[in-house]
């Protein structure tokens, strides 16, 4: 299932004249049935129930509005009133964008559908679909308020809300950032998020837009998405999260906090920030062969990761960035790789370290690793440290592996000269 993966739009209605014989008016080119921006169309069901002892009615109203030449919504409101149990209410929304032949008009739905409204027949003052009859009135300031506070903008991109728990995101091109999750629109206008769409093309999900709520399914089709921004779901409760195979960038901070869920990093993701999965305790990481070049620092601290990303171009990995994942017993670091912060490894599984040839800048003591072992570093010249390379308090039970005829120059050198065994192999990984 796709997440993805999931602002606000000012929106001016024109005032529409009501043509009773659907005479063509300006306005959206339509022609026969009249210009349809600024209308609204209603129809009203009652009824009423009695009992031995008790008393029930039901009061049900549904608007169609066209807001604009290209979009509108359906919105259905439902009151239930028993004379034992008190009131119950029931509202929902379906946004959808329309076309128009002759004089029928087709809804071609955004959202979730709602009331089985898709076709409908418009015969001067009237509209009708499946036998039920809406009347024509004006879109007027009540109706404009309900309207700007369940959709919107946000940055290049439009967003929908159904009333219920889910929002769409849709359009080409980037969401907006906040500063916050309070920030957002749909946080303003008091709307209630747990699932989120993402549309085909949109590119980015924005900075803290989904932060600190109850997100349970991230759903997304697209095909388009590079980038989940700082924050864009931190502290939120997600139990499914689908990564696109065009996403490039995971941002600092973009799933902290959050638990439950188990997610498989793509094969062309290059990025992950500071802390973008941290303390998520109950999370689970895969990984297949991939492009990752930077981790940040904190990225997975706390995770269940299975595995050691399988890359061949990482530069970097950030200080603690897979403190207490526990998921090895050799690790082994590429060639590429050419920075490593300090505590990167706190992982008291790990009993074999591969060091590839390109590492050129350690911060303080990366390794935190089995109270014994092995590790290979595949470097004919020591690296200057500041620190030992292993925990200070395990050092001596260690064995150095370096190149031949390099052991000398390792048993003079700074922190290496801890090490309780210094030995000279070829058995260095490609």
């Amino acid at each position: 299932m796709a997440l993805l993966m999931l602002v606000a739009l000012s929106v001016c209605f024109s005032s529409c004249s009501d043509d009773d014989d659907g005479n063509a008016l300006s306005g959206n080119g339509l022609t026969g049935i009249g210009n349809l921006e600024g209308t609204k169309w209603t129809t009203e069901n009652w009824d009423i129930d009695f009992g031995d002892d008790w008393i029930s009615t039901m009061d049900e109203v549904t608007y169609i509005y066209f807001y604009n030449s290209t979009e509108g919504l359906v919105y259905y409101y439902r009151k239930d009133s028993y004379s034992d149990d008190g009131t119950s209410y029931d509202s929902n929304i379906a946004h959808f964008t329309y076309t128009v032949n002759g004089n029928e008009i087709t809804l071609n739905y955004i959202t979730d559908p709602v009331y089985n409204v898709y076709y409908l027949t418009i015969d001067g003052s009237v509209l009708t679909s499946n036998g039920t009859t809406f009347s024509k009135g004006t879109i007027d300031y009540s109706d404009t308020k309900r309207i700007n506070t369940t959709h919107g903008t946000t940055g290049e991109c439009k967003w929908y809300h159904n009333l219920k728990s889910s929002i769409w995101i849709e359009g080409d091109g980037d969401m907006a950032d906040y500063t916050s999750y309070s920030q957002t629109p749909w946080a303003k206008n008091d709307l209630y998020v747990s699932y989120v769409y993402v549309g085909d093309d949109v590119t980015s999900i924005g900075s803290y837009a989904f932060a600190n709520v109850s997100v349970a399914e991230i759903p997304s089709n697209s095909s388009s998405l590079t980038k989940i921004s700082k924050g864009a779901f931190e502290n939120s409760c997600i139990t499914d999260m689908y990564f696109p195979s065009t996403l490039k960038t995971i941002g600092e901070e973009a799933f902290a906090g959050c638990t439950a869920f188990e997610a498989a990093i793509n094969a062309e993701v290059e990025d992950i920030g500071n802390y973008a999965f941290y303390d998520c305790k109950s999370a689970r990481f895969t990984y297949g062969e991939n492009k990752l070049k930077h981790i940040g620092d904190f990225a997975f601290a706390g995770c269940t990761v299975s595995s050691f990303p399988d890359s061949k171009v990482l530069e970097e990995i950030g200080i603690y960035a897979f403190t207490d994942c526990n998921f090895t017993t050799t690790l082994e670091l590429p060639n590429s790789l050419k920075t490593i912060g300090h505590g990167a490894f706190s992982d008291r599984g790990i009993e074999t370290i591969y060091i590839g040839s390109g590492l050129t800048s350690v911060t303080g003591t990366p390794f935190y690793p089995s109270s014994e072992g092995s590790i290979y570093v595949n470097k004919k010249t020591p690296i200057g440290l500041s620190y030992p390379i292993l925990d200070p308090n395990s050092i001596k039970n260690w064995t150095l592996y370096v190149p031949v005829r390099c052991s000398s120059a390792y048993s003079k050198a700074g922190y290496w000269s801890d090490f309780g065994k210094i030995q000279e192999t070829n058995d260095f990984p490609s």
